[in-house]
């Protein structure tokens, strides 16, 4: 994909939202990407935006998705609390 040192990434997003990336010729496919960030941000641009570029250049349509994650104090309480965490830390 070339590369790039473009590496923004956000935070306590409240409302969930998708970035959509049209190909010029769609291949009757699409992918959503959802970007990772250690399960405390979101890393938009190297594992967002930047995927969705390549893909849509290659005829995918690429959804990005800014979804929330848990915090401290958060709807969903403590880290700990988490599935993910439950299961990397038993």
């Amino acid at each position: 994909m070339g590369q790039s040192f473009a590496d923004r990434a956000v935070s306590g997003i409240a409302r969930p939202r998708m970035a959509v990336f049209r190909p010029e010729r769609p291949n009757g496919a699409a992918v959503m990407i959802m970007p990772g960030g250690g399960y405390t941000r979101i890393v938009i641009d190297k594992e967002g935006y930047e995927l969705g570029r390549w893909l849509s250049a290659r005829g995918f349509t690429a959804f990005v998705l800014f979804y929330r994650l848990p915090g401290k104090g958060g709807p969903r309480g403590p880290m700990s609390r988490c599935p993910t965490h439950s299961a990397r830390c038993g």
